[in-house]
């Protein structure tokens, strides 16, 4: 059997989000003000991941609560706010699609200006890691995939957590 995903909220959200799975589909519902600067806020499910691997999640639908609204896969050293990530991840409007990362616990995050503003929705997002080095990608039909991005998170444990990653930009609202 796969194994059962967790979700929490990450930061202090002012609106607790959800997470849904139906068998066919996974739902996540989140506030927060932003996955960004030096400590986050938003809702995640996730799955531990032991060793190198991936996760690829198709982006339906976006509420359009903010234009840096964010929904996308995520690789996570902790779940504390502060934590070093890597998150490929779409925008609900003009924005587009972006990889975005905090290389140090506590550090801002980074690159700014990173969205491409030209992606939509629907669109796959993809988040492999190979040792350190993690790279994300999109893909517009789930089988040709742009490398956006990598970056190398040194000393990254053998077990962190993947999943989804929703903020709505807007704290309070889901």
């Amino acid at each position: 059997a796969p194994a059962s995903w967790s979700n929490q909220d990450i930061g202090a959200v002012a609106a607790t989000g959800s997470f849904a799975d139906n068998g066919t589909s996974l739902s996540v519902t989140g506030s927060g003000a932003d996955i960004w600067k030096t400590a986050d806020e938003f809702q995640y499910a996730y799955r531990t991941l032991s060793g190198d691997g991936e996760i690829i999640a198709r982006v339906v639908s976006l509420t359009n609560t903010n234009a840096y609204a964010k929904a996308g896969v995520m690789l996570r050293e902790t779940l504390a706010a502060n934590s070093r990530f890597a998150l490929m991840m779409m925008t609900p409007g003009a924005n587009g699609a972006a990889f975005q990362y905090r290389t140090s616990t506590s550090g801002s995050a980074a690159p700014s200006g990173s969205n491409d503003g030209v992606s939509t929705l629907p669109r796959w997002v993809r988040i492999t890691r190979a040792g350190n080095l993690l790279s994300g990608y999109l893909s517009a039909d789930g089988i040709s995939w742009t490398l956006r991005n990598s970056v190398t998170l040194s000393a990254l444990p053998g077990t962190v957590y993947v999943g989804l990653a929703v903020t709505s930009h807007n704290d309070g609202t889901l």
